[in-house]
């Protein structure tokens, strides 16, 4: 497709070497690369988009930061023919923020090579074989056939920054469905709780909003 997104949640043990998180499994152009790593490169370790398109032009683009080992990330690449953006969360509070980007050539076919290759999750190819398996967690893996916003990436959706134990509907607010949904046999202390966490949310990026899993 010309349009695209690619969203991903990992946590890599260590940065040794490269390390394919999405790959392609092949060469269109009969070349040593592959037609697609999303990957931490091994140059300066930062996170890379590397791709190959049906007009032939080939972008990379990496990460503005340093990856850092055992801290968990939510990428996402978006591509809308005209502009490659990646970005990243790094459950900081600040939410997904733009990390690299790049125009992309007006005389050039901009859409993902069909070829037919197999997608690859761990790690990638490289000139026929399977290299740069990754240390590390994959989660949350999404492929979308548009360029979505920030608010529609899976980690902005109810339920990415947990629930809290009140939230007894899991719709990521205590509030009065939830009050209605108490068991006779909660005991004092859950009642407690249910007082202590009424009204708050977790709603990503809500204003206020407390995230169970950072």
């Amino acid at each position: 497709p010309i349009e695209w997104t690619i969203e991903v949640a990992v946590k890599l043990d260590h940065l040794s070497g490269w390390q394919t998180l999405i790959g392609r499994d092949g060469s269109s152009q009969f070349g040593a690369k592959a037609d697609f790593y999303l990957q931490k490169n091994d140059v300066d370790d930062r996170f890379r988009i590397d791709f190959d398109t049906v007009g032939g032009e080939r972008y990379v683009l990496d990460s503005d930061f340093v990856v850092q080992p055992n801290q968990w990330y939510y990428l996402a690449i978006v591509s809308n023919g005209q502009e490659l953006t990646m970005y990243a969360d790094k459950l900081d509070g600040n939410g997904s923020r733009v990390v690299a980007s790049t125009a992309m050539s007006s005389t050039n076919n901009n859409a993902l090579v069909a070829n037919g290759f197999t997608w690859t999750v761990g790690r990638g190819w490289f000139n026929g074989g399977f290299v740069d398996q990754i240390s590390g967690n994959l989660d949350d893996i999404r492929f979308s056939d548009r360029a979505l916003t920030p608010q529609e990436f899976l980690h902005y959706q109810c339920g990415a920054w947990g629930y809290l134990d009140s939230d007894l509907n899991t719709d990521c607010d205590v509030d009065l469905q939830d009050f209605g949904l108490l068991p006779y046999e909660w005991t004092m202390q859950q009642l407690r709780t249910l007082a202590d966490q009424w009204l708050q949310t977790t709603q990503p990026y809500t204003p206020g909003a407390v995230n169970t899993i950072q």
